[in-house]
């Protein structure tokens, strides 16, 4: 959080970019509602700044959102004028949370205030989307359809019209 604000204030505002932070309003809901929150902001800032390529980071969950989003609208024939998508640490196939970890979790009294909040967290349509294992959807279902979904779409689940960049924190073994 801190490296991002010293970014766009050491690096960005003094030279004349335009930075633009989207804050969900509920970030546990279903990620394609959220891709259209995405959606909308990528025409308003088009319109706001029509000569310009747009810069798109797309930080953990914000990874998928994004890509699902440009690559439905270039599934669809709609222009976003996104010239580069940052995906960072990022899970595009899927997010891990140790199974042991959220079963515990599961089972813990939710009248105590944390407890109880990181329950609710991982009961979200959001979490069950997006976690590999969740105590809560043990089918995959959620994590199943939505990924099938975005791995269709555009022919890749990759948006082709913007330069592609993804780094991450993590390995393929969740260490």
């Amino acid at each position: 959080y801190n490296l991002t604000w010293e970014l766009i204030n050491t690096d960005l505002y003094p030279n004349n970019f335009e930075v633009f932070i989207l804050n969900f309003n509920d970030g546990g809901r279903d990620l394609r509602l959220n891709a259209e929150v995405v959606t909308k902001a990528i025409r308003k800032i088009h319109e706001v700044c029509p000569n310009y390529k747009i810069v798109i980071a797309g930080l953990s969950m914000g990874g998928p959102i994004v890509r699902y989003a440009l690559s439905k609208m270039e599934s669809q024939d709609r222009l976003h004028h996104v010239g580069l998508f940052l995906s960072y640490d990022s899970p595009q196939w899927w997010a891990h949370i140790s199974p042991d970890l959220q079963d515990w979790i599961k089972i813990q009294n939710p009248n105590d205030g944390a407890i109880g909040k990181l329950q609710e967290s991982l009961q979200s349509v959001a979490a069950k989307q997006m976690l590999y294992y969740n105590t809560y959807d043990p089918n995959k279902i959620h994590r199943l359809e939505f990924y099938n979904e975005l791995n269709n779409l555009n022919v890749t689940g990759y948006p082709h019209k913007s330069f592609n960049v993804s780094a991450s924190n993590g390995n393929f073994n969740a260490t």
